[in-house]
C-alpha cells in the first residue's frame, strides 16, 4: 500500500501488536485491516498539513471524519472484529456537527459546547446519557489535540465543561432499575415465541445480561455436571480490561438450553429466524422490542401487566442471590468487577485461575439453588 507522505506503494510486515512474526497470508483479515489502518494513521499523523500551524485549515466536519476513521480500527476486540463504542462515538459527535459543522475546530469555544448540550436537554434526553456524550466530546478534543488538528487551548474549553450532577440541572433523571416480581414475566411469556420465552427465562434464571444470552456460543459452552453448564463468553463488557466473565447455568436453565445445544447448525445458540441480520445473532434491543409488544398484546387480550424489560430479570436475579448467600455471591453471578482495588489489579495468571477457579465453585453452589 501506499502510505501517507510516501511516493510510491510498498509492501509492509503487518505484526499484531507485542507479536514478532507477520500474519499468514489469508489468515485474521479483521485483524490484518485494524493494524494497517493503524500503520496509515501512524503516518497520517507524521504528514506536514497535520503539523501546529496548519491547524486553522480544519473544519469540525474534517476532525470528525478523521476520527470516525481512528475509531473503526481503535475500537476492536483482539480478534479485529469491531466493538460498539465507534457507533457510539459517531452517535455522539453527530449532535456537536449539527450545531458546529462548518466552524473551524479552533473556533469552538466553550459556549458552543453549552449550547450542543443545552439542545440535549431540551431535547429530553437523560442526564445519564447527556453525560456520557459530553464525555465522548471531550475524548474527542483531546484525540485531536493529540494529532495536533486542535489547539491546547480549545481542548480545554471542552474539558472545563462537568458533568450535570443528579437532581441539580434540567435534564431527565431516569428511574433506578429494580427487580421485576415473576407473576408480571409469567403472565408475558405466552404472547412471545417458544425461542423468546426461552430467552427470557433463562436471563431470569441465570442473571447474565441480555447481550451475553443473545451472544451465546456453542463454542463457549462447557458441561460440569451436576445437571450445570458453564459459559465463558469469548466477548463480553470487561474483556478489555482483562476481566474473565464465567456465567453459570443451573439445573432449570440448562434444561432451557439442551434442546438448543443438540442443534449446533449455527455458530450461535440461538439464532436468528430472518435471514438477513449482521452479526447472525439477535441485538439486546429486539429483546426489549419484543417483550414489550408481548405486555402490549397482553394488555389487549385484558391482562394487567405491568412494564417490565429483561434487564430488571438479571436485578431480580441478583437480588434473590443477595439475599441467600451475601453481596459477594451475587457479585459474582452479576459478573461485576471486584470492589478490592488490590485484588483488581492482580495480574499473575496463576493467581487470577485460581480466583476464577474459587469464583465458580461459589456460582456452582448458588446456581444449583438459584437458577
Amino acid at each position: 500500500m501506499k502510505l501517507p507522505g510516501t511516493d510510491s506503494r510498498k509492501n509492509y510486515r503487518l505484526v499484531p501488536p507485542g507479536g514478532t512474526h507477520a500474519l499468514a497470508e489469508g489468515k485474521g483479515e479483521s485483524l490484518a485491516i485494524s493494524i494497517a489502518w493503524q500503520m496509515w494513521n501512524k503516518a497520517l499523523r507524521s504528514e506536514p498539513s497535520t503539523q501546529p500551524n496548519q491547524q486553522a485549515s480544519f473544519t469540525l466536519q474534517d476532525v470528525c471524519q478523521k476520527f470516525f476513521a481512528w475509531a473503526e480500527t481503535y475500537y476492536r476486540r483482539a480478534d479485529g472484529t469491531q466493538t460498539s463504542e465507534a457507533y457510539n462515538c459517531k452517535n455522539a459527535l453527530t449532535s456537536l456537527l449539527t450545531c458546529c459543522e462548518k466552524k473551524y475546530i479552533d473556533d469552538i469555544a466553550y459556549h458552543d459546547i453549552l449550547d450542543v448540550r443545552q439542545s440535549l436537554i431540551d431535547a429530553r434526553l437523560a442526564r445519564n446519557t447527556i453525560n456520557q456524550r459530553v464525555g465522548i466530546w471531550k475524548r474527542f478534543f483531546a484525540w485531536a489535540l493529540e494529532n495536533r488538528y486542535c489547539s491546547a487551548h480549545t481542548k480545554s474549553e471542552v474539558w472545563a465543561i462537568v458533568n450535570l450532577k443528579k437532581n441539580r440541572s434540567q435534564a431527565k433523571e431516569t428511574k433506578d432499575v429494580t427487580p421485576t416480581p415473576h407473576w408480571p414475566v409469567k403472565r408475558t411469556l405466552p404472547y412471545m415465541t417458544k425461542k423468546f420465552q426461552d430467552i427470557i427465562r433463562i436471563i431470569e434464571f441465570s442473571g447474565a445480561r441480555r447481550s451475553e444470552i443473545t451472544k451465546l456460543r456453542h463454542d463457549d459452552i462447557v458441561d460440569i455436571g451436576e445437571n450445570c453448564l458453564v459459559c465463558h463468553p469469548e466477548h463480553h463488557k470487561t474483556a478489555h480490561k482483562g476481566k474473565l466473565r464465567q456465567i453459570v447455568f443451573g439445573p432449570r436453565a440448562t434444561a432451557l438450553l439442551r434442546p438448543y445445544l443438540d442443534l449446533p447448525s449455527s455458530e450461535y445458540v440461538f439464532p436468528p429466524d430472518e435471514q438477513k441480520l449482521h452479526g447472525g445473532n439477535y441485538s439486546k434491543d429486539r429483546i426489549n422490542v419484543v417483550v414489550k409488544r408481548a405486555i402490549e398484546r397482553g394488555r389487549k387480550s385484558g391482562l394487567g401487566i405491568p412494564h417490565w424489560t429483561p434487564n430488571q430479570l438479571r436485578h431480580a436475579c441478583g437480588t434473590r442471590v443477595r439475599k441467600k448467600f451475601g453481596g459477594e455471591a451475587a457479585r459474582i453471578i452479576l459478573g461485576h468487577a471486584n470492589g478490592d482495588t488490590g485484588a483488581a489489579r492482580i495480574t499473575d495468571r496463576y493467581t487470577k485461575e485460581a480466583i476464577a477457579d474459587e469464583e465458580l465453585k461459589t456460582a456452582l453452589k448458588v446456581m444449583k439453588v438459584i437458577g
